[in-house]
């Protein structure tokens, strides 16, 4: 899923993207892997948009720092992305 550069709300180059859709839905995408890289693209769920909403920025880094940790934890929630096992 690649957003529209005007609803991209927090970025760091060569790691994530936070971004919302039309209908105001977070996603945020997550570049993983080492020798084979990969972009895990999920949705926020409301646990998480609320922990965003009250902590900022550093939520969202802290989310990408874990996901990248252990990206097989959240690849059921990967929206449009292959299963970090098959690269």
């Amino acid at each position: 899923m690649s957003p529209d550069p005007k609803h991209i709300l927090l970025e760091e180059p060569w790691s994530f993207q936070l971004f919302s859709n039309d209908a105001g839905e977070l996603y945020l995408t997550v570049l993983c892997g080492s020798v084979g890289l990969f972009e895990l693209c999920l949705r926020l769920d409301e646990d998480e948009i609320s922990r965003y909403r009250e902590i900022g920025d550093g939520f969202i880094r802290k989310l990408a720092t874990e996901i990248v940790g252990d990206p097989g934890r959240f690849a059921a929630r990967g929206i449009g992305n292959p299963d970090p096992h098959d690269v």
